[in-house]
């Protein structure tokens, strides 16, 4: 799942998503092949927040992350407290380079 807000930018050199976009969606991790949701709010940016063991759990938090984007948080303070109380399987291991190539490549096509 993939989902982006807003309107886009017209400079890419440093940002791909303008304000108030993001990108979300889930991968699996090569290397542990658990399903790790992640979210990019500058478009050249990946950033995993949960893993998962089945696939379904991990879309499930994917929708909840776009649900709190969509309604938004007040303060750094909820954002800590909603990334905090995300369900997770295990740790969130980094994704090997292309992955993350890739991932950005998909970003910069939508």
């Amino acid at each position: 799942m993939n989902r982006g807000f807003g309107k886009q930018p017209k400079d890419e050199t440093t940002t791909i998503l303008g304000d108030g976009e993001m990108f979300c969606g889930i991968v699996q991790n090569p290397v542990t092949q658990r399903w790790q949701t992640w979210v990019s709010l500058h478009g050249v940016d990946i950033n995993c927040l949960t893993a998962h063991n089945k696939r379904e759990d991990a879309d499930n938090v994917a929708r909840l992350i776009v649900k709190a984007w969509e309604e938004g948080l007040e303060d750094q303070g909820q954002v800590s407290a909603f990334l905090k109380s995300l369900p997770t399987d295990g740790l969130v291991d980094p994704l090997p380079q292309d992955v993350v190539v890739r991932l950005s490549r998909k970003i910069r096509r939508k």
